[in-house]
């Protein structure tokens, strides 16, 4: 979704959840400012929607959860800062679709993100609008997804079958786990 040099990420996420670091890195590769929210903070509705309204944070990522938190305790997006809507991340769980439409309805860009454990944070996304179905979205640069049937072979679009992610942000394995490793991380059978 790109990051602009008059941002500010606001971050509500535990340091050992894996965006975190995506919440960490990128404000500093991009030169954003970033403010911490208190882990009291962020498992609490009430709390985290008052500092991100005081904070005018323009970026702000949360799971599912995380925003229905923040809706359920009353949050509305602050719609007097005209230059940018807040830029919404989510990932972690799936997006429902009355959740999106609640966010979007409140001005919220937002962006729906998938990653499993198994890459570097996320490994596609895509904007999320309120006609649309939600999706994975794109697959990030440098990621490959596809989606194959039980004999590993590939499905044509709209098929049904597990969804397959190779390139440079997938993991090499499990630690310590070889048997774990050798049934999930397969050969790439196109190279």
């Amino acid at each position: 979704p790109g990051l602009r040099d008059d941002d500010l990420w606001l971050s509500e996420s535990a340091p050992v959840f894996d965006i975190s670091l995506l919440e960490f890195c990128l404000p500093l590769v991009r030169g954003v400012p970033l403010e911490l929210v208190s882990s009291q903070t962020a498992r609490d509705g009430i709390a985290l929607a008052a500092r991100l309204e005081a904070s005018r944070a323009t970026v702000f990522q949360a799971t599912p959860s995380g925003w229905r938190m923040l809706l359920e305790a009353g949050w509305r997006a602050d719609l007097s800062v005209p230059h940018r809507p807040l830029l919404g991340l989510s990932g972690g769980e799936p997006l429902p679709p009355d959740l999106a439409a609640a966010l979007i309805a409140r001005g919220v860009a937002l962006w729906n993100l998938y990653g499993p454990t198994e890459t570097t944070i996320y490994s596609a996304g895509a904007q999320v609008f309120t006609a649309q179905p939600i999706t994975h979205g794109d697959p990030l640069p440098d990621t490959v997804l596809r989606v194959i049937d039980s004999h590993g072979l590939a499905v044509p679009d709209g098929g049904l079958g597990e969804l397959c992610i190779g390139g440079r942000n997938l993991a090499r394995g499990y630690l310590r786990r070889p048997a774990l490793t050798a049934e999930r991380f397969v050969p790439d059978p196109d190279g």
